[in-house]
């Protein structure tokens, strides 16, 4: 018995869909009379409008200009304020380290108008006297959004300069900028 009433609603979920199947094809058949040429046409000539565009635009290459200032205030914490050429919306990652221990405050940003800021980078307590070196990279172009995709490309292949490194997990190019700074109190 069990049988039996699974076979039948197998057999009216088929039939339906035959039914539906059949029905689209109808429509399909009345459009191209009824409105020109089909919409599939229209799209695919509205698409290749685009690309190019956009394709031509974004192979420009892009040497990457970094600069960082680096502020200590009042409690002996360090604020990143740094000048780029790469697109709004990137997102950058910044790490500060102490040489001599190895330890490390990291943020992320993203650069507004070519400047990205971070900050208090340290410890609440305040840095101790020492040379510390910040790091400002840029993960790979997938992780970046999709207006920064279109100029840098989608693995990064437009960036050039002095700061563009292979990714060591091969997603194309990224960008590793360091800079000195040191504490004297």
């Amino acid at each position: 018995m069990n049988g039996k009433w699974l076979a039948k609603p197998t057999y009216l979920i088929l039939g339906c869909l035959l039914g539906l199947v059949g029905c689209s094809g109808d429509r399909e058949a009345e459009a191209p009379e009824a409105s020109g040429p089909p919409p599939p046409t229209a799209e695919v000539e509205a698409s290749a409008q685009v690309e190019p565009v956009s394709s031509e635009a974004s192979s420009i290459p892009l040497t990457v200009a970094m600069d960082v200032v680096m502020q200590e205030n009042e409690r002996r914490r360090l604020w990143a304020i740094g000048e780029t050429n790469l697109p709004d919306q990137t997102r950058l990652r910044v790490r500060l380290t102490r040489e001599a221990s190895g330890v490390s405050w990291r943020a992320r940003t993203q650069v507004a108008a070519g400047v990205f800021e971070v900050g208090p980078l340290g410890p609440s307590s305040g840095l101790v006297a020492g040379d510390y070196t910040l790091y400002v990279s840029m993960p790979p172009a997938e992780l970046q959004v999709s207006d920064v995709k279109a100029i840098i490309g989608e693995k990064g292949e437009f960036l050039e300069g002095p700061y563009v490194e292979r990714s060591p997990h091969g997603l194309g190019n990224i960008i590793e900028y360091a800079t000195t700074y040191e504490v004297v109190r």
